[in-house]
């Protein structure tokens, strides 16, 4: 069955190295209490228009506090605070972490839960 993601994406896009699977993941938020203003795409926000699309379309998150809490302190506006939830396969596709421990996620369509995302002080 094919899954239908949250937006629409281009062409093979999610690539075929995103996998669905249970992943510890840490996302920068604007606010001690997410919400959905914290769980949007470039694409949706107007942002990196000339990035990858299929990137674009994508929510950035990492594998560990401490890889979050890096990427934040070199880029402020990204926001106060950070997030960690455990994603499961009904969550969508995630893409292999890179070597700073970022990766994709393409959302399945109406299961961005901000609630399952609690701020932390470190890891989890």
């Amino acid at each position: 069955m094919t899954q239908i993601f949250d937006q629409p994406l281009p062409d093979s896009c999610p690539p075929e190295t995103a996998t669905s699977r249970e992943q510890s993941a840490y996302r920068i938020v604007q606010d001690k209490l997410p919400s959905m203003a914290d769980f949007k795409t470039h694409a949706e926000l107007g942002r990196a228009i000339s990035a990858d699309q299929c990137r674009r379309a994508s929510l950035s998150i990492f594998a560990t506090y401490h890889q979050a809490f890096h990427r934040r302190s070199l880029t402020p506006k990204l926001g106060s605070y950070i997030a960690h939830a455990n994603l499961t396969q009904q969550h969508g596709l995630i893409s292999p972490q890179n070597s700073k421990g970022h990766m994709d996620w393409w959302p399945y369509r109406g299961v961005i839960n901000p609630s399952e995302f609690c701020v932390v002080a470190d890891e989890h």
